[in-house]
């Protein structure tokens, strides 16, 4: 029995009934979130034949309007040697020459720093 236990996962659960609480303060919870600045708030950079590949993981997912606005601001002033680069809800991604790796997550927090401001006044 120890042997399996230990095998098994924790399960731990949410609120008191062992599900996810909804309702008033999950919303205002919510929308206290959408409403704070969006930016970086952890980075992994890896090695990949010779170039980096750095993926950025936002403090909280992005609204729609400002992922694509962060994207348009990308495809209208492309890096040069940026071999790609991708936008989603919850990171961003690139890959490129490790010279420009802290320049680029530099960009990157600046077009989202516009994006959230433009987010919230439309």
């Amino acid at each position: 029995m120890l042997a399996r236990s230990l095998l098994l996962p924790t399960v731990t659960p949410k609120g008191a009934a062992g599900i996810e609480e909804n309702g008033p303060k999950n919303d205002m919870k919510n929308d206290y979130e959408s409403k704070k600045p969006a930016h970086i708030s952890f980075r992994s950079v890896f090695e990949v034949d010779g170039s980096r590949l750095a993926i950025g993981t936002f403090n909280r997912p992005l609204l729609d309007e400002e992922a694509r606005r962060l994207q348009r601001a990308w495809e209208r002033s492309p890096v040069e040697g940026v071999m790609d680069f991708e936008v989603s809800k919850k990171q961003v991604s690139f890959l490129t020459p490790p010279p420009k790796v802290e320049s680029l997550w530099k960009s990157i927090d600046a077009m989202l720093a516009a994006t959230t401001d433009l987010a919230k006044a439309s």
